[in-house]
């Protein structure tokens, strides 16, 4: 509520979903609105939030299908660069998770996680993870498995400039992409390659000669790591 009338961002009760886990106790000391609705968002890695094209909260299960309006070919519309990578130095598969209570003997870790396949394919990746916003030791669980599900494999990203969005119909008439962050991105390549990304953000582009362009930023947030 406090957001709304700050910001003029609406809260939209109809995108807003429950999750399959009730968080125990939660804090949040000092942080931002953006920094709180992004630690909830991460309990649950298949969820995302953000804010929409009319200004509307939403905080919804992520979409694994391709978006139809997220198809696209390199040359035909994309006119700018096209830059995928893999980051395999972003593997975690081994965490202590440090959270925002400190026990009898003064230390405030709550949480070991691991994932053993991951483990035998790439080797122990270990990280120090820092939640605290986190005061037991079934949040923090549950927020590192919910990380090592993201980071347990190698991270494929991409990013995207130069798409046009007008594009052309059968009847000689144009029509304009609406592309939201819903669902998977799906790029073409020139040597007939297929990549699937999940879409993190969108940003446009508007000038007088070229018209309408956006970028696009494909792939996942990099593991957020203290000490």
């Amino acid at each position: 509520t406090k957001v709304e009338n700050l910001t003029g961002i609406r809260s939209n009760s109809a995108e807003i979903h429950k999750t399959d886990y009730k968080v125990t106790r939660i804090v949040f000391d000092g942080e931002t609105a953006k920094d709180a609705i992004q630690q909830l968002v991460e309990f649950s890695a298949d969820f995302i939030a953000g804010v929409d094209e009319r200004k509307r909260l939403f905080f919804v299960k992520k979409v694994s299908k391709i978006n139809e309006e997220g198809r696209f070919w390199v040359g035909p519309h994309i006119f700018g660069k096209y830059e995928p990578e893999e980051d395999v130095a972003e593997i975690v598969n081994f965490a202590r998770i440090k959270g925002g209570k400190l026990d009898n003997e003064g230390t405030n870790w709550l949480a070991v996680v691991e994932d053993s396949e991951s483990q035998a394919r790439y080797g122990r990746r270990e990280r120090v993870l820092s939640l605290p916003s986190a005061f037991s030791e079934a949040d923090a669980a549950r927020w590192g498995y919910e990380q090592l599900k993201i980071f347990k494999d190698p991270i494929q990203n991409a990013k995207v400039s130069g798409i046009q969005l007008e594009y052309p119909n059968a009847d000689g008439s144009f029509g304009v992409r609406k592309l939201t962050t819903r669902g998977r991105v799906a790029i073409y390549t020139r040597e007939g390659e297929s990549h699937y990304y999940p879409l993190e953000k969108i940003k446009y582009e508007i000038t007088a000669d070229k018209g309408i362009y956006c970028s696009l930023t494909l792939g996942k947030s990099k593991v957020g790591v203290s000490g």
